[in-house]
Parts: C-alpha cells; structure tokens; sequence
C-alpha cells in the first residue's frame, strides 16, 4: 500500500534474514505493493533454531496462507497446522549510543548506555482448516541518563487464517505502543539495531501484515511516545490450479503523543490476479487504492498504482523479481487539487550458497510521511551479505540508502518543511551472533546511521537538519521450546 513506502533499513542482519530464510523471504519479496526493506519484516533467526526441530517435533506443514504475490498478510516461519502451542521469549538488549535522543543538531548529542528488557508469550491454536494466534510483548527499557530513554513497551496482536476449498483468507490486527519510541517506529530505543525483529519477539505470532500495510515509519525522529495499530482483511480465491484472484482491506494509525509530529491515517484496498507460468515462473497483474490524512490539516492525499511483476527462480539458490507502474496521486492541499504523476515498483536479487547468502533490494513508492512529512515520496536500496562463519557463529554486514521527498508543505513547532525538501539517510553495520544451547544466543554489533537534510526538525529549543548516530549493541535471547496442548 503505501510503504514504506519504503523505510529504511531498520538493522544488523534482519535485512539479511529476511534476504536468506527462504519460508518467510520468498513470500516477501513477491508482494506486488510496494513494501519497506525486509528489515522491518518479522524473522525467524538463522542461527537460533526452530524449536520444532529443536525438540524432536516432526518438521511442520505449512499453516494456512494467502496468495503470496498478491497479499496483505505473512507467515514468519512454517508451523505445525495439528499442533496448537505457547512460545514465551525472554531477551536483553544493550547498547551504547553516541546520539540516544536521536536529534538534528550535533551540540545536543547525548552520549548513553541503554538497557531494555522485554517478554512476550504467543499463542496459536490451530485446526486443520484454521488458524488462531494471539501474541502480547511487554517490557522496559532504562538508563543511567534517563528522561525519555526510561520507557515502557506493549504489543498485542491478534490473527486468524483460514481455508476452505477455492477460498482462503486472513485477518490481523497488530498494535504497539511506547512511551518513549525511537527512530523507525520500534517498541524501544533497542530498536535502533532492529535487534527485536532478531528474537522474533516482533511477530507474536505466525502470520504478520506486511510492512506495506503498516504505517509508514521511515524518517529518523526524536525519542517520544507514540502509537501504531495496522488491521488488514484479505480474501483469496483459486480460479485455477495456477491462477488465483486476491482482494485486500486495510487501515492503519500512525499517533504521537508529543507536539509538533503529523499524526497519519490511511485506508485503502487492493484487487488483483497472480499465474504461476511455469514452475519457475510467475507474475501479477494489482490495482491499490491508498487514501492518507493527516490530524489538524485538511491536506490528504490520494495515491492509485497499477502495478505488473515477474519473479523467476532461476536455480534453488538464485532467485529475482521485479515489479513497476504508474503511479497517479491527487493532491488535496489548502491551495487546491494538484495531481502528481510518477511510477511506483520494487525489484530484488537474493543468492544463497550453503554458508554465505547475498541479497540486494530497491522500492519506491508513496508513504504517510513518517510523523514528519504530509505523505513523501520514498526510495531506497538496501544490499547485506551474511556468512555461517561456523556451526554457532555467523557474521552479517549490511547497508542501506533512502531517501524521502515532501508531498506537502509543513510548518509545526517542530518540523519547517516545504514541499519538495528531503530527507537522505546511510544506515548500516555489522552484526555477529552465537548460538549457546538449543533455546539461547548472545550478540554483538555496531551500527551507524547519518541523515540530511534542507528540513528543519527540532528537539528542546534547538533545530538541526543533520544526524550521525555511532551504536554498539550486545545482548542475549533466551527462547525455549514450544509448549504444546490441544
């Protein structure tokens, strides 16, 4: 739908992950809306292993799931459709941050060591046609600085999937808040290595609405509480054995409870047809609807695509897509109707080899704004490499570049934007991870993020248009078998 809309890329081997773990990446990929950097998806860790096979469980049947190439929801990892279970999770994350305020302006820099601590509990209760899931993640985070980096997290989602003969179908709904949020919209201030998504704590449960249906949270802001819910519904039917036919409905919330940040709302829909020409071959045909407002203006804008794409699998390691169209926007504005013509499309090349795995991705698209535009226009091209250096141990270095363009002018207390100013962003690492045990690993990174501008966001009393942020992060995740019941 909008994304993000492409955000940037949100952490240290989470674009890999994505990239890599073929059950949750292959789906991703083959979304015909445009969708953030695989980042912000929820993954299953290479190294931390899936406490099916952990535990001597069979290996599972795939759950119930939409049309890949044309939906609105995910599974994060294949799971036992006989088999109903509890998954708690318990992680430590640390980290040690040159700008923890994340703010625009190098006199205000804080330097800080924050602590965040977090649980979850997911519960799926499955059936041979259905599927149930609930997840609740809750947790702190504090430092020695304190103020705003002293937080409090919750999560709650809820999800079903469903099939029945030619029809198929899923509805979520996922809602997070914190009372002090960091840059790309996580729980905490830990989420500036995207370290949640590396214990799967952010998918409470199995099937997960796509970023592209997620409010847009691509813009690097100050530290502050907000608040996100995304609620999608899809209904797929299956015309052929290879030709199936998809509709989707969403809306999402984008709240933040400090001034001078632009609240986003947006609802829309999405209808169109996937064929599997070949058994490596398939494309889509989808038109999207995206309707977004903004609270306190009259401004809302009015994005339609009509969107093609292609994947080919061209052997069982190496694996590309592409997607385009035009992109028609009107533009509600004070001043009158303007529409803006453009194109919207994403493209992705993933190789995996038995040890090492390559992936290199580019969308662009229409988003929200990101708390700090009236809706932008979003680009961006994210590349990692990740290598099983032994049986515990693996290494993951990436990097990403995005940039966002205004829609509409802003002047708040804290943003003084016009239309057409920009945001450009450089974010990457390096990430190693070792496996301790069958239910636990530790990590260790180092992140850098640098953002310019010809905006103005301020923090305090004091305004800046640039951001360099250095981060060492380190932690533990201690996940336990599944507990299984009827």
């Amino acid at each position: 739908m909008k994304h993000q809309t492409c955000p940037l890329m949100a952490g240290l081997g989470l674009l890999a992950a994505s990239f890599f773990y073929p059950a949750a990446a292959r789906a991703q990929q083959t979304d015909t809306a445009q969708q953030p950097t695989p980042p912000m998806q929820p993954v299953q860790p290479v190294l931390g292993a899936d406490p099916a096979q952990t535990s001597g469980q069979k290996q599972p049947a795939p759950a119930p799931t939409a049309a890949p190439i044309l939906g609105g929801t995910d599974l994060a990892f294949a799971l036992p459709v006989e088999r109903s279970y509890l998954l708690p999770t318990l992680s430590y994350y640390g980290q040690l941050n040159s700008n923890a305020y994340n703010v625009s302006n190098s006199q205000d820099y804080t330097f800080a060591e924050i602590n965040s601590i977090l649980g979850s509990l997911v519960l799926q209760k499955s059936r041979p046609r259905s599927q149930l899931n609930l997840g609740y993640l809750g947790g702190g985070t504090f430092s020695a600085t304190g103020g705003s980096l002293n937080s409090l997290t919750q999560a709650f989602s809820v999800s079903q999937g469903w099939n029945r003969g030619r029809w198929a179908g899923a509805e979520a709904d996922e809602f997070s808040y914190s009372s002090g949020a960091l840059l790309l919209g996580g729980t905490s201030p830990f989420d500036l290595a995207g370290l949640g998504q590396l214990s799967g704590l952010s998918s409470l449960g199995p099937i997960l609405i796509r970023n592209a249906f997620q409010p847009s949270q691509s813009i690097f802001t100050p530290v502050g509480p907000r608040l996100t819910n995304a609620l999608v519904g899809q209904v797929d039917y299956q015309i052929t054995a290879r030709t199936s036919a998809t509709a989707i409905g969403s809306y999402d919330v984008l709240h933040f409870f400090q001034g001078g940040l632009v609240d986003s709302y947006a609802a829309g829909f999405q209808t169109g047809v996937g064929h599997q020409l070949t058994r490596r071959d398939s494309i889509a045909a989808a038109y999207r609807f995206n309707s977004l407002w903004f609270n306190g203006t009259v401004d809302r804008i009015q994005d339609d695509v009509v969107e093609l794409a292609y994947e080919r699998t061209l052997t069982k390691r190496l694996d590309w897509r592409v997607g385009g169209g035009p992109d028609i926007t009107p533009i509600h504005s004070g001043t009158g109707v303007t529409t803006r013509t453009s194109w919207a499309g994403d493209a992705m090349l993933r190789y995996t080899s038995e040890r090492t795995g390559y992936g290199l991705f580019y969308n662009r698209g229409i988003t929200g704004g990101s708390g700090i535009f009236l809706g932008a226009l979003t680009s961006e091209v994210s590349a990692a490499v990740q290598r099983e250096v032994s049986r515990l141990w693996s290494l993951t270095f990436s990097a990403s570049y995005g940039r966002n363009t205004n829609l509409i002018g802003v002047a708040t207390s804290k943003i003084l934007a016009p239309a057409g100013a920009k945001f450009d962003a450089v974010y990457g690492g390096v990430l190693a991870r070792r496996q301790v045990g069958e239910s636990s690993e530790v990590f260790l990174g180092y992140t850098v993020r640098r953002q310019t501008s010809d905006a103005r966001v301020c923090s305090a009393a004091a305004c800046g248009s640039n951001l360099l942020g250095n981060v060492f992060n380190f932690g533990f995740v201690w996940r336990p078998n599944r507990i299984p019941f009827d």
